[in-house]
């Protein structure tokens, strides 16, 4: 069985910042100015690059989804870092692609795959270094059979932060645990796997937010993507003459490979998130309190220490966050 796997990754792309609800106070809007993209080198650097080089399994391509403005020297930067430790492919974002669509992939197919598995990763997200291993053998394992589905959502339930703030006696900030409303399977390592040609799909298209509606079939969809996805579904497979194929379903992955860890700091778009109260904090040691994920602990002390705001500049946002219970630092 051939396999293209892709894990997609966007850097510093106008249109989607702009899409989102940006905090309207944070003065780094523009993910192209100097100073927010040196930072999104930063992060890039030791978290989702590292997660990515420190695969246990290596047979897939890494997709940067950037912007068409981002300038030659940096594109020459990124291929310099990771193009000879990765297959790397700088893929610049067109707001009039169809990004659900698998057609803007098959380009870099190495060769036409039987299976085709994408993959999200945040410019500033882990997964562990198992991750990679874990979900192609969990595909391979859901199309045995007759009646295998000729699609399945794969994500990750167990969700750590890794809040980037500094403090004299934190120095690599906190841990703790994932709590927003709504959310259990988040954007890193959420996974589309399609059989192909036959459903030529990618999970660029899907909100993670819905990942398990999208597949619950017998219930109203929760979102107007996700019935585009089941009506673009339903559109593919009817083109299969005589194949019955099994009913598309979600798993989730956190038992193998371990939680997601999400990077929360103050270059996110809506930056205030860092100070929100947080859920079983802990004090981020090092590699024993992330065992399992690859990360590059001395670019990360830099970028802590480097990138933490004046104590008055901090409280200003504190007492800014009005009704809001805010955690202690220091």
């Amino acid at each position: 069985m051939n396999i293209e796997h892709f894990v997609i990754t966007r850097f510093c792309i106008r249109k989607l910042f702009a899409d989102m609800a940006i905090d309207r106070e944070n003065p780094r809007q523009d993910p192209l100015e100097a100073d927010s993209l040196a930072a999104r080198l930063r992060l890039l650097g030791f978290t989702a690059s590292a997660a990515i080089l420190g695969q246990t399994c290596r047979d897939f391509s890494w997709v940067l989804l950037v912007d068409r403005d981002l300038g030659a020297r940096t594109r020459a930067q990124l291929e310099k870092r990771y193009g000879g430790r990765v297959r790397l492919i700088l893929h610049d974002f067109d707001p009039a692609e169809d990004l659900l669509r698998a057609d803007w992939l098959a380009k870099y197919f190495k060769a036409e795959p039987d299976l085709l598995i994408t993959s999200y990763l945040d410019d500033d997200d882990l997964f562990s270094r198992n991750f990679v291993e874990v979900l192609q053998a969990a595909c391979r394992h859901s199309v045995r059979g007759a009646d295998a589905p000729a699609v399945r959502i794969f994500g990750l339930t167990q969700i750590w932060l890794w809040n980037l703030l500094y403090s004299r006696i934190r120095p690599l900030g906190t841990r703790s645990d994932w709590r927003r409303p709504g959310i259990t399977v988040p954007a890193c390592g959420f996974s589309l796997m399609c059989r192909y040609p036959e459903v030529p799909m990618s999970v660029t298209g899907l909100r993670h937010a819905d990942a398990q509606s999208l597949v619950a079939l017998d219930c109203p969809p929760a979102h107007a993507s996700v019935a585009e996805f089941r009506e673009r579904l339903a559109g593919c497979l009817p083109e299969v003459p005589g194949r019955c194929w099994g009913r598309p379903g979600f798993e989730a992955l956190s038992d193998r490979a371990g939680p997601a860890v999400m990077g929360n700091h103050l270059w996110n778009h809506q930056f205030r998130r860092i100070l929100e109260e947080q859920v079983n904090p802990k004090r981020v040691l090092g590699p024993e309190t992330f065992p399992d994920h690859p990360i590059e602990w001395e670019a990360a002390r830099s970028f802590i220490r480097e990138s933490r705001l004046p104590k008055r500049a901090l409280l200003k946002l504190r007492l800014g966050a009005l009704g809001r219970r805010l955690p202690r630092f220091g």
